[in-house]
């Protein structure tokens, strides 16, 4: 039974905007041969072809329903694009003419080409893109020339330098430069540099050289001004010395010399000994009216009137022969010193230091006054520790803070300490014996006691009879400090507790712990202990046995 398809004609296909046929909907245009396929969205369906006989039968085959298409003609998209996700195998040409895209993901996407490139690679900007990156890097390339516009990183060049006139500048074979040399020298020059015949320069260095020159240089040397400074013939040195020489020098020595220097007389001056280290001076008397800024290892036996900026190793002597530096010992012994001390003084100082200090002293000082030139005050850091006594004559004040009236402690001329604050874990007598107070024990009410107090075994409160009243109270003074009739009236003191052999008396009211049932069931209770108990609202008393309530 034959299959027929949606027809129509193409005024109903188009009609009211366009029909939208169902998605794989194909519609037979009766008066236009044309096949139309709905995708559920263009108006008036998708157009397959003009002539739907003509597709269905002329252009693919296919010998079953599952075998590959063949088709019979050329294939035109007419405008239209091959889209889907598979392989395209194709055994002939691929000619495009337009753009070609090839990959949509650098990291995953390869193209691998088996066959030969007959044409350029041109890119189509110019110093656009790139072959290969710093981390992704071909592996070699073989040129037979190459053309770099920009700068050119390499760990190593392995070839000849031309030149423009095909001369070979720089030759890889026998590392030998045989160009002119126009630019500036900074590293140094290690092989030979040969021009005409080997070992021979004939050419001009224009170029500065700043490294070091290990070769042989054979020839006259001219100034800037054309005047003969190094004759190669007579093999002579007519112009002034800057730098080191080895041989005789009959000019002026400005640099170091390590050779022997000798007099009229051919007798030497300058012996060089071992090294320039120790090279010694062989003249009697040597007179510098200018400065000596070289460093002088030897002895100065003379006398000398300009200043010593150096250091100076070995013992100094007065006049009259008497040491005044021991470099030995590592002291000066005797004489005194009136000028400025600018450096660090390591020694012992025996004398009087009438100037002023602002170093560190690190010895032991002895004199009889300490005092700041303005009787300012002085500072003294770290600690100071004294290993005998400590006379003030005046009143000794502990003021952290430096300001006056931020005294914590005063003790003044007459032995009255005032203002202490009392901040220990412990008091105890210094010789073990008792410590005794008067009828009271003051305390500010700023006093503060540092981390928790900690007691003896036991404490215990004793009074002498006849002179204190055997009890302990707990007050607070009311009066004036200063007025020992304020002090002495027992009005101007609001008792808290007191306590004396026979019984104890609270001045204000007295609160007892609070503690639920079960906190206080877990106690270790003695007779007479008095809590009250949250949890039944009373107050309870421990009768040696159990608890009781108090009513």
């Amino acid at each position: 039974m034959a299959l027929q398809i949606r027809r129509g004609t193409d005024a109903e296909r188009t009609a009211g905007g366009g029909v939208v046929f169902a998605e794989g909907e194909l519609v037979y245009v009766t008066d236009t041969d044309a096949l139309y396929v709905g995708d559920g969205a263009t108006a008036g369906g998708v157009k397959l072809t003009d002539n739907a006989g003509a597709v269905l039968g002329s252009y693919i085959t296919a010998d079953t329903v599952s075998s590959t298409l063949d088709l019979q003609q050329n294939l035109d998209l007419n405008g239209k694009d091959i889209i889907g996700t598979g392989n395209i195998n194709i055994a002939g040409t691929i000619n495009a003419t337009g753009n070609v895209n090839i990959g949509d993901d650098a990291n995953t996407d390869t193209v691998n080409l088996a066959a030969q490139i007959t044409s350029s690679l041109t890119p189509n900007a110019d110093t656009t893109y790139n072959i290969g990156t710093p981390t992704a890097r071909w592996n070699n390339g073989y040129f037979t020339g190459l053309v770099v516009d920009g700068q050119v990183d390499a760990v190593a060049v392995n070839a000849n330098v031309v030149a423009n006139d095909s001369s070979v500048m720089v030759n890889v074979s026998n590392n030998i430069f045989t160009g002119a040399f126009a630019g500036n020298v900074t590293g140094n020059v290690l092989g030979d540099i040969t021009g005409d015949s080997a070992g021979t320069h004939t050419g001009n260095v224009i170029g500065n050289v700043t490294g070091s020159l290990d070769g042989d240089v054979t020839g006259s040397i001219f100034g800037d001004d054309s005047t003969l400074i190094v004759d190669a013939i007579n093999k002579t040195l007519t112009g002034n010395l800057t730098g080191n020489t080895a041989g005789v020098h009959t000019g002026d020595v400005t640099g170091n010399v390590t050779g022997q220097i000798k007099g009229s007389g051919s007798g030497t001056v300058l012996a060089p000994n071992t090294g320039p280290a120790d090279a010694e001076l062989s003249v009697l008397n040597v007179t510098a009216t200018g400065t000596i800024t070289g460093a002088v290892t030897g002895n100065v036996t003379g006398n000398t009137a300009g200043y010593h900026t150096g250091d100076v190793k070995g013992s100094v002597f007065g006049d009259d022969s008497a040491v005044l530096v021991d470099a030995v010992a590592g002291s000066i012994p005797g004489e005194n010193i009136t000028g400025t001390v600018t450096a660090a003084f390591t020694g012992n100082l025996t004398g009087n230091a009438a100037g002023d200090h602002t170093g560190t002293f690190t010895g032991n000082i002895f004199t009889s006054l300490i005092d700041s030139g303005d009787s300012s005050a002085i500072i003294v850091t770290p600690r100071m520790d004294f290993s005998s006594d400590v006379i003030i004559n005046n009143t000794l004040f502990i003021n952290p803070t430096g300001n006056p009236g931020g005294d914590i402690a005063k003790i003044d001329n007459t032995g009255t300490i005032s203002g202490i604050r009392l901040e220990t874990q412990r008091i105890t007598h210094t010789n073990s014996g008792e410590l005794q107070f008067g009828d009271r024990v003051g305390f500010e009410e700023t006093t503060t006691f540092l981390k928790q107090a900690t007691f003896a075994e036991k404490l215990s409160v004793q009074t002498i009879a006849g002179q204190f009243s055997g009890s302990l109270a707990i007050e607070t003074f009311t009066g004036d400090p200063d007025d020992d009739a304020s002090v002495a009236n027992a009005a101007n003191y609001d008792k808290h507790f007191e306590a004396t052999t026979t019984k104890a008396t609270f001045g204000v009211p007295a609160q007892f712990a609070n503690m639920t049932t079960s906190v206080r069931n877990a106690l270790t209770p003695a007779a007479g202990m008095v809590v009250f108990n949250t949890t039944e609202t009373k107050l309870q008393v421990y009768t040696g046995s159990a608890w009781a309530d108090l009513h």
